[in-house]
């Protein structure tokens, strides 16, 4: 006989759909939902708004290294706005002392990394040849929100997922871990171009996405297993707080040699969209 589950874990920016498990084995999988990490937007007080990315050269760096270890999940919001027909930096995880591109997720404007379909989101794990691209098959279309996370399981075990569906895993990658990492999101020096359009609600967590879930409007949650979370809500200043508190706070900025045009203060600017004034992710 089967019983019906319907498990809500909020850690990050996740919440987790309906399960049906057989009764010796409800309680071990609760405890593996229990493992993943769910945070996800609502409208309460600082989690309002989200940062627009000018597809140019606007970037948000956080230059105090985190703590990356084995397992980590890296999730947030994303409205792609802009078509720079490149790969399109969302994010990027760096090794602090040589810089090199550990972890990115992108957007492959014209197929080079992944092939057709044109502009879906991809998994990018260590430089150049080191690791294939997951290739996600999902479009980032212009003006729509979707939820993306990429997730480590083990230093083998990667994961792309976008709208809380698995759409690509990986379990013969290279070990590229470092234990640390810089952070930078919208660009990064060295490889691809900029992002163009809006994030929200972005989060480092130390567990891994599991099973897939139905991201909802949540509040922002911090857990003993977030290590850093912007709501990008902040609304004002060039500083994209980190809400944990463990001060992971994030420059807003443009990407060098590449200085804003015009007149206008350089960096992302502040929005008031969000998912949750825009839903329209779930079919």
């Amino acid at each position: 006989m089967k019983y019906q589950y319907l498990i809500l874990v909020v850690y990050g920016l996740f919440a987790w759909s309906p399960l049906t498990v057989h009764a010796a084995a409800a309680e071990a999988t609760l405890d593996q939902a229990a493992t993943t990490v769910a945070e996800a937007p609502n409208s309460a007080a600082g989690d309002n708004g989200s940062l627009r990315f000018n597809g140019s050269n606007d970037v948000v760096r956080v230059a105090k290294p985190l703590p990356l270890g084995e397992t980590f999940t890296l999730a947030g919001w994303v409205n792609r706005t802009v078509s720079n027909l490149d790969q399109e930096v969302i994010a990027t995880l760096n090794d602090p002392a040589d810089g090199r591109r550990l972890y990115a997720v992108v957007i492959d404007g014209h197929g080079d990394l992944c092939g057709s379909p044109e502009g879906q989101y991809v998994f990018l794990i260590g430089e150049g040849g080191e690791n294939p691209p997951l290739c996600s098959h999902v479009v980032a279309e212009l003006g729509r929100w979707h939820h993306v996370a990429i997730t480590q399981v083990n230093p083998h075990d990667h994961r792309l997922l976008i709208d809380g569906r698995l759409t690509v895993s990986d379990s013969r990658s290279a070990v590229v871990h470092a234990g640390a990492a810089t952070l930078s999101f919208g660009s990064a020096e060295g490889f691809g171009d900029a992002f163009g359009g809006l994030l929200h609600g972005m989060s480092l967590t130390a567990r891994p996405l599991l099973i897939d879930f139905v991201p909802e409007r949540q509040p922002l949650t911090v857990t003993p297993e977030t290590i850093a979370l912007w709501s990008f809500g902040d609304g004002a200043g060039r500083m994209v707080k980190d809400r944990t508190g463990h001060g992971y706070d994030g420059l807003v900025s443009v990407r060098k040699g590449r200085p804003s045009p015009g007149s206008d203060e350089p960096g992302p600017k502040w929005s008031s969209d969000t998912p949750s004034r825009t839903w329209d992710t779930l079919p």
